[in-house]
Formats: C-alpha cells, structure tokens, sequence
C-alpha cells in the first residue's frame, strides 16, 4: 500500500515537471545591425551582451513582432508559440537596388529601403545633371525612380540645391535663370480683374460613379503621386478662386495636359464667380485610364496668364 502511495506521488511530480516545462516558448532574432529594434506585443527586447542577438520567454498562443530600422520601412509578424518550441529569426535588408530575395523557407526578414521618385527639367533643355555629384547618363528632361528617400543634391552648371525626398512621393525640379527649384506645383496668385487663385490640387477616384467628397478633398494635401488601380481612374483637377469684387466675374480657362513633354489633350472651360466669394471650387476629369508615366496639368486664363502647373505620376505597382 505504502509501495503504491509512493508511486503515484511521483507520477504526480513529473506529471507537474513536465507541466511547468511547457509554459512557455522561446524567440530568438539575429538583428543583423546595431540599430535595429524588435518589439514583441509594442515591449522592446534588449540586448544586453551588445552581440546583436536578442531572446525572449514567451507565453504559448499568438504574438505580434515589430521590426524596425531608420531609414527602413517597419515590418509586422505574426508568431504562434508552441510550448518548449525556439522560433529564430534572422533580419537582412533590402536597398533600392536589391541583390538579394526574400526566402520565405528560412524566415528571413527584409526591409526594403524606402524610395522616392522625381524628375529634372532645364530651360534650356538637353543640359548635363549631376545627382549627389554622380553624373547622370542622361541629360535634361530626365526622371528618376527608386531613388532613396532622404536629402539629394542636384547641380546643373554652376547651380546648386538641396531637396529632402519623401517616401512615395514625386517632385519636379527645375533649372531656369541660373537657379534650381522645386516646380511640382506652380501657381499664380493673381490671376486678374480682382480674381485669386487660392489653391489648386489633383485627386484621383478609382469609383466609377464619382462620389467624391469635395468637403475632404478641400481639406486634404495635395496629392500628385498616383498608382493605377483594378477600377478606371479619374484624374480630378480642383482649383480654389476668391473674388475680391462687388461684380459677377466670368472667364475661360485652358487646360493642357501632358505626358513627359508630349501633349496628350487640351480642353476650355468657363468659370463664373459670383461677387465677393470667399472660394469657389472648380473641378474636371478627363481619361479614365492613364498610361504609365510623368505628367503635368497647365493651366491657363483666357489671356494667356498661366495660372497653375501641376506635376504628377502614374505608376504600375510591380
């Protein structure tokens, strides 16, 4: 009896031992640099030995991992734990011009580094560009994809500036004068007889019955860097006028739109704006389907005064 009492209180401990061994899992990651940052569920995981490698303890069920670089787009994983299992993570990463590939079988994690685009036109054209002091193969009008975000020099003969490049963002530069600037969006205040233009923006709406919200779209950032989607895609072209007259004031304008420095279609349209209006909002679309490429919308008054030019880019997403 005493024999059988003995026996079944060892059961019972190892049957606890092997409980208490199954609590938790284990995660291991191989930061690949000093600056990168794993959270697990938002608590950071230090690395006190300063050998780049990270572990943590971790409770059986679902965890949510963060990877994170500066300069480096972030990275959200989802992991199971499994009791008594070891989850290894090795990171890499992956500049604008990638040799490497993501190998799924090996768990590997790749932060792409984030890219901008943009392009340099001069007046006159067919000039020599040097970017970050590396002389381009092509000289003016040219573009520029995948060019990582962050701060970029340009130099045409004697002039120099300095631009701060954007995640997914598109910018037009110009060289007129003796002098670089940034000529994505260029607008004349003073479009005449009393009349000004306040702002001017570009939208796109991928629905095919035009719902769009003029209320958020007086409200948003201009946007001018567009990816073609599954639906057709409306270019939208919203300017933004003030009458500072006692009178109705009407006039046309022209609407040019180009494709790199080809032109792709002109239309008129009338404005009629009524005495002593804070705003008034105007708006067309045109195509709705867009080739691929570098584009700009001119805007012009009847006589002749240029009243916005409005750079933008449709891209395909690979």
């Amino acid at each position: 009896m005493m024999a059988r009492a003995v026996m079944g209180l060892l059961v019972l401990m190892m049957t606890l031992v092997e409980t208490g061994r199954a609590q938790y899992g284990y995660l291991k990651v191989d930061l690949g640099a000093p600056d990168v940052q794993v959270y697990v569920d938002e608590n950071l995981l230090t690395d006190p030995d300063g050998d780049q490698v990270v572990t943590a303890q971790l409770t059986p069920g679902a965890h949510l991992l963060r990877f994170v670089r500066p300069g480096y787009r972030p990275v959200l994983q989802e992991i199971s734990i499994q009791p008594d299992r070891l989850f290894f993570y090795q990171v890499d990463f992956k500049t604008a011009a990638p040799t490497s590939r993501y190998l799924g079988e090996s768990r590997k994690i790749v932060l792409e580094q984030a890219t901008a685009a943009f392009v340099v036109v001069s007046n006159p054209p067919d000039l020599p560009v040097k970017i970050n002091g590396q002389l381009l193969n092509e000289r003016t009008p040219v573009a520029v994809e995948s060019f990582p975000a962050g701060p970029v020099e340009i130099q045409i003969g004697d002039a120099t500036a300095h631009f701060q490049l954007e995640p997914d963002k598109f910018r037009r530069f110009k060289y007129e004068r003796g002098r670089i600037f940034d000529a994505t969006y260029e607008i004349s205040p003073q479009a005449g007889n009393g009349i000004e233009l306040l702002n001017a923006k570009l939208a796109v709406e991928y629905e095919s019955q035009l719902r769009v919200d003029w209320n958020w779209l007086r409200r948003a950032a201009p946007q001018n860097n567009f990816q073609i989607g599954r639906s057709p895609m409306y270019l939208l072209c919203v300017l933004f006028f003030k009458n500072s007259t006692d009178r109705t004031v009407e006039f046309n304008r022209i609407v040019r739109i180009y494709r790199g420095e080809t032109l792709v279609e002109t239309r008129r349209f009338r404005t009629r704006l009524l005495p002593r209006a804070s705003a008034q909002g105007w708006y067309n679309y045109t195509r709705r389907r867009w080739p691929p490429g570098i584009y700009r919308v001119e805007i012009l008054h009847e006589n002749g005064r240029k009243l916005a030019s409005l750079a933008f880019r449709v891209y395909q997403k690979r």
